[in-house]
């Protein structure tokens, strides 16, 4: 289960940390930030972004939430002030902002989602203040008033909403300040565990779960079970059995003996009998070498219990990962080494996956369905042959709340991939399951993925979180740390920020940098502090470019829109790269002077002013990388972002290039390379 927090830069409550990254660190909440919102016309106006951005999410409208967040605006601002200006009672303005709201809430329940509302916002204890970046209107005490008398009408209209007031605001009707971030914004880290609460009070998590626990053992094991036994009760769980299949002479338990002389090896068969006598829907099925974080119950019901099957973390006893989340050995597409431990967060690769035998968590009902196949015994693969008729059916869930140890050293065998290999391996596998380029005229990832959006005509790819590992994955503090290193620049002063805010609309990012009267995506900000760095290079007032790998066009378009600023004219500007990446860049250009998208192989080499890359050439297959070789080889001016182990082409090297780390860092190894 996820729920998925749209709205305001209020999302940032679920974040998990005590400033706006706007993402969450929490596993149940994935943020969407629509940007500057309030409830009065949230259905004319941003409603459409909402719909759209579901439709492009990978939702599950059996087991998945979504949760509006908007209203902290009007009841900050806007319903006081108009209360004067109106001469109108504050009831009446809530009311009215609370039915208008309303029509979100009932067209999201006849499409089938489920949906949760953000109550009111508790108020800081600042008074009146008419910037025009953070208003305030009145006094603490006022605002709290709106703030209840909005939750009162989301009662009166029987919205299933979530409200933490009564945790914030002291008896005295003022706001505990402790909680607050800043002038509106709350600290995440705090409020958390009682959205926790409210969210089991309206039924969306459970308040309880009862669980069977299914121990496997061959015999010889009892001082290890009598611990797995010790760190369960630990867990003080309302409702819970213990069986354990094999031999055992532990007094005071269910144990189910078992002839190890029949078949040797044969947990199959115990696994089978745990499930028949299953008293709880809820089994969890172990060997007898596992024990229990003591905040593993908790971690259930952070998680909820809608699931078929799931997994926990796994941890051997020097706290590496064991095979918890875990891909199949030999069974991916692109060839990954024993690198086989996915992110948690990362669900979308379940052809490949399997559940290990040594632990999971499943239903009875599902295991009555899809039994354990008593012709294997262990050794067998018998957890792959399980795993993958399951998956004919249902997917694999993870819930990282939950913690189990091993016992015993285990060699995991499967490590976890870093950060580089998923991002720039496994992750383009998505697309499809062509990874190397074959030639030409072969694809590479950048096209694939411009292909898709082209053909699905897909406007929203900066939020799309099947793309937007490429397209807009800066953070706000990268984003900011471009801000901090440009600030001062006489060029960055003349930037005209409407026409950047216009620039930066396209592919709908997320935004969530609040500067310049306006909020921007974090992405942007590379853009201009990258078209500074390249536009300072350049000495002639007339120039010809040529840019290796352009996605959709964001970099050139930036490029001009600074160039003046530095006194230069573009004579030429050339993006080599695939049919469908050319594609979205003619779209994206189409009004600019003198600019040519064309395929590498259609390019005929002239001597030319600057030649530049941010990323697309280090991340090209090796044996593509030589086609670009004769261009730099005929250029002045050379600027590259280079983020991965690739060897640097001797054609840079040659031109007594100067390299050091990307400034500010975006990735864990980036180079800028200048000649």
């Amino acid at each position: 289960m996820k729920i998925y927090c749209i709205g305001d830069s209020h999302v940032n409550t679920f974040s998990g940390k005590d400033d706006l990254p706007f993402r969450s660190f929490d596993p149940l909440f994935k943020l969407h930030h629509l940007g500057a919102t309030i409830a009065y016309n949230f259905y004319e106006h941003h409603y459409p972004n909402v719909l759209k951005y579901l439709q492009e999410e990978d939702f599950d409208k059996e087991k998945d939430y979504v949760m509006l967040i908007v209203g902290e605006v009007d009841q900050r601002w806007h319903i006081l002030n108009q209360s004067k200006l109106q001469n109108r009672n504050v009831e009446d303005l809530v009311k009215e902002c609370v039915d208008r709201f309303y029509r979100c809430y009932l067209d999201l329940k006849q499409r089938g989602y489920q949906v949760i509302v953000w109550g009111a916002m508790p108020h800081t204890l600042m008074g009146h203040c008419e910037t025009k970046t953070s208003p305030i209107y009145g006094n603490c005490l006022d605002r709290n008033k709106v703030a209840k008398i909005w939750d009162y009408y989301m009662h009166e209209k029987g919205l299933p909403f979530i409200s933490i007031l009564k945790y914030v605001l002291k008896p005295d009707g003022l706001s505990d300040s402790k909680y607050f971030l800043d002038y509106c914004h709350l600290k995440s880290t705090l409020l958390l565990p009682f959205i926790y609460q409210e969210l089991r009070q309206i039924g969306v998590l459970p308040k309880e779960i009862s669980f069977t626990f299914g121990i496997v053992t061959s015999g010889n094991s009892d001082d290890r079970i009598e611990k797995i036994v010790e760190s369960i009760k630990q867990l003080e769980i309302p409702q819970y059995e213990i069986i354990i299949v094999g031999n055992s002479k532990l007094n005071g338990l269910n144990v189910i003996p078992f002839d190890e002389s029949i078949k040797s090896g044969w947990i199959t068969k115990k696994k089978n009998i745990i499930t028949e006598n299953a008293k709880y829907e809820n089994i969890v099925y172990l060997h007898d070498y596992i024990v229990f974080d003591k905040d593993w119950y908790n971690g259930w019901l952070k998680f909820g219990d809608k699931y078929h099957a799931c997994m926990n973390v796994i941890k051997n006893q020097d706290g590496t990962r064991y095979r918890d989340w875990t891909l199949m050995p030999n069974s991916f597409p692109v060839d990954i080494g024993n690198n086989l431990l996915l992110p948690y967060y990362e669900t979308r690769f379940q052809k490949y996956m399997y559940f290990s035998a040594a632990y999971f968590v499943a239903k009875k009902s599902v295991m009555k369905e899809f039994p354990q196949n008593n012709n294997l015994v262990w050794g067998q693969a018998e957890d792959i042959e399980w795993s993958n008729r399951y998956k004919t059916k249902y997917d694999f869930s993870m819930n990282p709340h939950s913690t189990v140890i091993l016992l015993k050293y285990a060699n995991p065998v499967f490590v976890e991939m870093s950060d580089d290999m998923y991002k720039y391996i496994v992750l383009p596998t998505l697309i499809d399951n062509i990874n190397l380029i074959k030639g030409p005229e072969g694809w590479d990832t950048f096209s694939r993925f411009c292909k898709e959006i082209v053909e699905n005509n897909i406007v929203s790819y900066k939020q799309n979180s099947k793309f937007n590992y490429m397209s807009d994955h800066l953070t706000f503090e990268q984003g900011y740390k471009y801000i901090q290193k440009h600030l001062n620049n006489e060029i960055f002063q003349k930037i005209n920020w409407a026409r950047i805010k216009e620039i930066d609309s396209i592919g709908d990012p997320e935004l969530s940098i609040n500067i310049f009267d306006n909020i921007f995506s974090a992405s942007i900000f590379r853009y201009i502090g990258i078209a500074i760095d390249i536009l300072s290079l350049i000495k002639n007032k007339s120039i010809s470019i040529v840019e290796i790998g352009g996605f959709y066009g964001g970099q050139a378009k930036m490029i001009y829109e600074l160039a003046s600023l530095f006194g230069i004219t573009i004579k030429k500007y050339v993006i080599l790269d695939w049919e469908y990446c050319n594609i979205m860049q003619r779209n994206y250009l189409s009004g600019l002077e003198n600019v040519e998208c064309m395929k590498v192989t259609d390019y005929i080499v002239e001597p030319i002013d600057l030649v530049f890359s941010n990323y697309y050439l280090a991340s090209i297959a090796v044996e593509y990388k030589p086609l670009f070789f004769p261009i730099i080889e005929q250029a002045e001016k050379g600027f590259f972002i280079w983020n991965t182990n690739d060897k640097i082409p001797e054609c840079i090297l040659n031109k007594k290039c100067y390299i050091e780390d990307e400034n500010p860092q975006t990735g864990l190894i980036n180079k800028c390379i200048t000649f």
